[in-house]
C-alpha cells in the first residue's frame, strides 16, 4: 500500500485521513468522502491524491509530490552544491522538477545513489506556499 496524501481543492487544505475509511480513491484517480450522516454514502470531493515518495527528509518528514525542496551535496562537511525544485512523479519516477541548475529531468535516484549522498530539505509545497514559486 501506499502513502498518499490529500489536498481538497474547495478548501484548499490538506484533509485530515487519518481515519483510512473516511477518504477513498477511485481506479480513474476521483477522491470520494464517506458521509457517515447521510448514510454512509460516499461523495465525490475535487480533490488531488498526493504520492509519497517513500523518502525521509532530513528532519524526518515524509517527502510527497508537490513538495519543494532543497537537495544539499556535502563532501567533507563542507557543502559543494545544492538544487532546489518540485517534486513530481513522471513516467513512473520521481523528479526535481524546476532544477536550478538546469532544464534536463533530475530523478530523485540521481541524488541518492550518488558517492555522497544528498540531504534533502523541504521547504514547504506548492499548494499551500505558492508564492516560493515565483522568482
Amino acid at each position: 500500500m501506499f502513502n498518499f496524501k490529500i489536498w481538497d481543492k474547495g478548501l484548499n487544505c490538506f484533509v485530515d485521513n487519518s481515519d483510512k475509511h473516511e477518504y477513498y480513491s477511485s481506479l480513474s484517480g476521483k477522491i470520494f468522502k464517506n458521509h457517515f450522516c447521510d448514510n454512509k454514502m460516499l461523495r465525490q470531493i475535487n480533490a488531488l491524491t498526493l504520492k509519497s515518495t517513500e523518502l525521509l527528509s532530513e528532519d524526518g518528514e515524509e517527502i510527497y509530490e508537490g513538495d519543494i525542496c532543497v537537495f544539499i551535496l556535502e563532501e567533507g562537511g563542507e557543502t559543494i552544491s545544492y538544487d532546489i525544485g518540485v517534486i513530481k512523479f513522471n513516467n513512473a519516477a520521481f523528479i526535481l522538477d524546476g532544477s536550478s541548475f538546469d532544464k534536463d529531468t533530475h530523478y530523485l535516484g540521481d541524488y541518492l545513489t550518488q558517492e555522497n549522498k544528498a540531504g534533502i530539505k523541504i521547504l514547504g509545497n506548492i499548494y499551500e506556499n505558492p508564492e516560493m514559486l515565483k522568482k
